[in-house]
């Protein structure tokens, strides 16, 4: 299964805290949120910890997220297209749903 970002997407660069690349992904005026099980929400406010995620391109050319807040990856669940951020690393064959193109 493959995700596609929306070309207009909101991707928020914070690097000031951290020496690699992260973002907040931002709906509105909302951040994505995550907490400490890797349930998913949309929450009010500056981002932090809890909405920021590692930028890493994997060797293929796709884009995963690893949350700041559980060192979990963001993944679309390929049957029931839920968002969570419980998955420990990505499959190479992309069907776990953490690769996003």
């Amino acid at each position: 299964m493959r995700v596609w970002l929306r070309a207009d997407a909101d991707f928020l660069t914070e690097k000031a805290r951290f020496s690699y690349s992260v973002v907040a992904l931002r709906a509105g005026r909302q951040y994505l949120t995550v907490d400490a099980n890797g349930a998913v929400s949309l929450a009010d406010g500056a981002p932090g910890e809890a909405q920021s995620f590692q930028w890493t391109e994997t060797p293929t050319g796709e884009l995963v997220l690893m949350s700041i807040a559980n060192n979990r990856f963001l993944r679309v669940d390929p049957a029931s297209r839920r968002i969570a951020v419980d998955s420990q690393g990505s499959l190479t064959e992309s069907a776990d749903g953490t690769r996003f193109i």
